[in-house]
């Protein structure tokens, strides 16, 4: 989108056109006839085609500006088998447009683009990490986006359209409400060995401490606190449900996800068994937490990292919980998530 030529040339009724820029080399030879069209062929790659041009003259309602794409687009990418739901929140700021991305169907959120740019009526994305590239223009009357999702070589049509915060937030009548019956409190905290900084949500019951504490595990994935996983926040729930019943909680941010830092790429499960022992270790600096009464919950590899903790005897653990915690090997249990995942996103099957 908006590439521009390399060189433009005239002669008469003639007009060449050559681009030889960011990896794409074409030209285009064509003659300007009586009826305002521009006959002629684009050569690419050895081919050549027929191509003809006809004056664009359609009007913007108003001019165009960086704004008209801040907020939150959605749009269906077509995969053949299914269709993936994508969600852009683009911002535009003094340092110029910066850009994240929701895939809630894959449980992926807030994947931040490496660069963003917005050029008249083009926007321009793209991830690194994942491989992948969105260039889009805003339509006439700036109701969509049209464009194409590349990603590993393959090119998808995408069209975003606005969206309201209300439509993309999955109605889950079991989330908890503020205000709640207890306080809240956001907290930072060491990992010693790692030497990275960990964030997180502290729950404290009413009344008078100390109480006894649990420290909330995740399972596989770039999970945040809430351990957002398929719109439902399978953490926050737990947290106020032991809250409200005398249990102080502590769930954090994986490193690398949110607010904590580190790198969550290269980190093993030995290394998220060391950010709980760094949780654990915080919550016995505590006043409002009885230092003897401290456990883990542990959430599918969280099922792991519990008891491969709690096993420690330094540690001190009062008590574990395994929430689905793998019963098989690493190899088998992977295999059966990739099957079911791929069932899950087959289409539904139909009658001969």
């Amino acid at each position: 989108m908006g590439q521009p030529y390399s060189s433009v040339s005239f002669d008469g009724s003639t007009v060449k056109l050559v681009q030889v820029r960011n990896g794409l080399a074409g030209r285009y030879e064509g003659r300007l006839e009586s009826t305002g069209t521009i006959r002629g062929t684009w050569s690419q790659t050895g081919l050549s085609v027929p191509a003809v041009l006809t004056r664009d003259t359609t009007t913007r309602t108003t001019p165009l500006k960086p704004e008209a794409f801040a907020g939150a687009w959605q749009g269906d990418l077509n995969l053949g088998l299914a269709a993936l739901w994508l969600v852009f929140r683009i911002e535009n700021g003094a340092s110029g447009a910066r850009a994240a991305m929701d895939s809630p169907d894959q449980d992926a959120y807030g994947l931040r683009a490496t660069d963003a740019r917005i050029d008249g009526a083009f926007f321009k994305v793209q991830w690194k990490t994942i491989h992948a590239i969105y260039e889009g223009r805003m339509n006439n009357d700036h109701s969509a986006i049209e464009g194409v999702f590349t990603q590993a070589g393959l090119e998808t049509s995408l069209i975003l359209k606005p969206a309201k915060e209300s439509d993309l937030e999955r109605k889950r009548p079991q989330t908890p409400v503020k205000p709640y019956p207890y306080r809240e409190e956001k907290v930072r905290y060491l990992n010693p060995d790692a030497r990275i900084q960990l964030a997180g949500t502290l729950t404290i019951p009413k009344g008078k401490g100390p109480f006894p504490a649990a420290m909330l595990i995740p399972g596989s994935g770039p999970l945040d606190r809430d351990e957002l996983v398929g719109g439902h926040r399978v953490f926050l729930v737990l947290a106020d449900y032991l809250t409200r019943h005398g249990i102080s909680v502590l769930r954090a941010d994986k490193r690398g996800i949110g607010d904590s830092k580190g790198d969550f790429e290269p980190a093993l499960t030995t290394d998220f068994a060391s950010d709980a022992e760094a949780g654990l270790a915080y919550l016995r600096t505590r006043k409002e937490v009885d230092a003897s009464k401290v456990g883990l919950i542990g959430h599918s590899e969280g099922g792991i990292i519990a008891p491969m903790t709690a096993a420690k005897p330094s540690e001190k653990v009062a008590f574990i919980v395994i929430m689905a915690g793998p019963g098989v090997t690493g190899v088998d249990f992977a295999a059966e998530q990739t099957r079911t995942a791929a069932e899950a996103l087959a289409p539904p099957s139909r009658p001969a």
